[in-house]
């Protein structure tokens, strides 16, 4: 069987095991069982690539735009496995584009009940508000506004194309058993469960692998990324210093990058009213999910919640206070310039580090640290993304999501020792 053929199977299998698991496991949550068929389908997924690619059956990739779509359709037959998310994703939409305000109102507020939407019932945490940027509902909303059922398959398919764009866009550029090893973490967390990350993360890409020396689309790309998931503020800075001649020009930059770094919060505070934006800040403060370093604080060292979160934040901005100071020396040392390797790196640092300080890091995050890594050719990178999948545990394993998280995080440590010290080139050679 050539290369071919063997990336078409293995994507149809990826569509037909999420196709059956999401049927099997169909659930409106919150209480889910049979994470432990997910993650092992995951990681012999991944062992199977891996031998693939050893045998040097994995050269090149290519995924034939039809086997793609039909793998796709059979998705569209199942639900988001283990997810209830889609419930608030497509309210949130609809409600936008019926005139409503998902930042001041949430789901479970009486002003809302005019709104007809069958899945109302099922949004999770229903009296937090939305703690999504203007872009994402607005992506909700293009599903959203033909309900639940409808509405939850347009993502879909968006998604789909948004998925096929980033194999494109990477296909030269990474490893090809890379973009086959993430197959089931895309076609789950992304076509299935229609997460908001994939969009604002692609914004992120095509500013990534832009191959000519242009700040004004480098903006536009951050701009959107940012407006769809704050996350994409991470370019900012960079993009000061990164591809240019000097340090006047980098002088330049400076009034458009704060115009977009500012965008957000001053529109926001117009719109709605920063203190009236209780999501996202009540949501930090409570939810724990397959946490890192956090995990270390409360399970080995026995420190309370609440101290916990303080010291992960605090070990967190050491994080980038340490990588700041390297990035100054790297622009002594290259003329006030940012080589992209150095960036690709730094982007890479700055998001896994995210994950193992936090105390949460869902499977989907994983994509922000995952696009730099595999430009990078960081395998240790790719295989912390994938590992996220020990996150289901929760689901069957309950008493066991210790282990997960030891399993999912103990390669943040090992693929910082490969990046950031190992000094690996931007494009490693397809081996």
């Amino acid at each position: 069987m050539n290369t071919f053929n063997i990336i078409s199977t293995l994507w149809l299998l990826t569509c037909f095991i999420l196709t059956t698991l999401g049927i099997v496991f169909k659930s409106p949550g919150p209480e889910y069982d049979g994470g432990i068929y997910y993650i092992a389908f995951t990681l012999l997924f991944l062992v199977v690539v891996l031998a693939l690619h050893n045998k040097k059956l994995l050269e090149s990739f290519e995924l034939p735009i039809g086997v793609f779509i039909f793998g796709v359709v059979t998705l569209l037959f199942s639900e988001p496995l283990y997810e209830n998310d889609h419930y608030r994703y497509l309210w949130e939409g609809n409600a936008l584009f019926r005139g409503e305000n998902p930042y001041l109102h949430p789901p479970n507020s009486s002003v809302l009940d005019h709104l007809v939407f069958s899945g109302r019932e099922r949004i999770g945490f229903d009296h937090l508000t939305t703690v999504y940027p203007p872009i994402g509902i607005i992506w909700f909303g293009i599903g959203g506004i033909f309900g639940l059922d409808i509405g939850l398959r347009v993502l879909m398919v968006l998604n789909a194309v948004l998925v096929f764009f980033c194999f494109s866009k990477l296909k030269s550029l990474v490893k090809p058993w890379m973009l086959v090893a993430v197959f089931p973490i895309m076609g789950k967390e992304f076509i299935q469960a229609i997460h908001i990350d994939l969009l604002a993360a692609f914004f992120f890409l095509l500013f990534l692998t832009q191959k000519k020396k242009n700040f004004s689309k480098s903006l536009i790309f951050i701009f959107f990324s940012i407006w769809t998931k704050i996350l994409g503020v991470a370019a900012i800075p960079f993009l000061l210093f990164k591809s240019t001649s000097g340090f006047k020009e980098s002088i330049k930059r400076i009034i458009p990058l704060t115009v977009v770094a500012s965008s957000l919060p001053l529109f926001m505070h117009w719109m709605v009213g920063l203190e009236k934006l209780k999501g996202l800040r009540e949501f930090t403060i409570d939810w724990v999910w397959n946490p890192g370093f956090y995990s270390i604080l409360t399970r080995v060292l026995d420190i309370m919640d609440d101290e916990a979160r303080q010291i992960t934040a605090y070990f967190y901005a050491g994080f980038i206070i340490m990588l700041g100071i390297f990035c100054l020396r790297e622009l002594l040392k290259k003329n006030w310039n940012f080589e992209q390797e150095f960036c690709l790196k730094m982007f890479y640092l700055i998001f896994a580090g995210l994950m193992f300080f936090t105390p949460v890091y869902n499977g989907w995050y994983a994509i922000w640290f995952m696009f730099p890594a595999m430009l990078l050719g960081l395998n240790t990178g790719v295989i912390y993304g994938i590992f996220s999948v020990f996150c289901y545990t929760h689901y069957g394993f309950a008493d066991y999501h210790w282990v997960g998280e030891l399993l999912t995080h103990i390669w943040f440590p090992i693929s910082v020792h490969a990046s950031f010290w190992k000094n690996q080139q931007v494009r490693s050679e397809k081996s």
